[in-house]
């Protein structure tokens, strides 16, 4: 099976990659090779866009439990806050502020 990643390129699906992924979440790695198995068996392509692989895999998580879920989807999360996480980089310094730290945002150092 190949994976259409998002830049339209195709790769072959490693199963230990995504596994990887989805061990991520917290999830047991009984829980997972179950995952696996429920999502390549709804699978009748031979090739898969990393989108709706995503999609699957988020689903299966949210019914063995939210939270393997949303820590499976905190890295989307984290990017869809803005270009280059700069809102994600204002709240961080909102919260070390509100703890007595002193911040500079905007800084890139070398």
């Amino acid at each position: 099976m190949l994976v259409e990643k998002y830049s339209g390129e195709l790769v072959p699906f490693d199963k230990n990659k995504f596994k990887s992924s989805l061990l991520k979440s917290g999830a047991s790695e009984s829980d997972i090779d179950q995952i696996l198995i429920i999502i390549l068996n709804k699978i009748k392509k031979d090739t898969i866009h990393t989108q709706k692989l995503y999609s699957l895999a988020l689903n299966e998580l949210k019914k063995l439990e939210n939270g393997f879920a949303a820590r499976y989807s905190l890295k989307r999360a984290l990017q869809e806050l803005g270009p280059d996480g700069f809102f994600f980089e204002k709240w961080i310094g909102k919260l070390f502020t509100h703890e007595g730290s002193q911040i500079l945002n905007g800084i890139i150092l070398q």
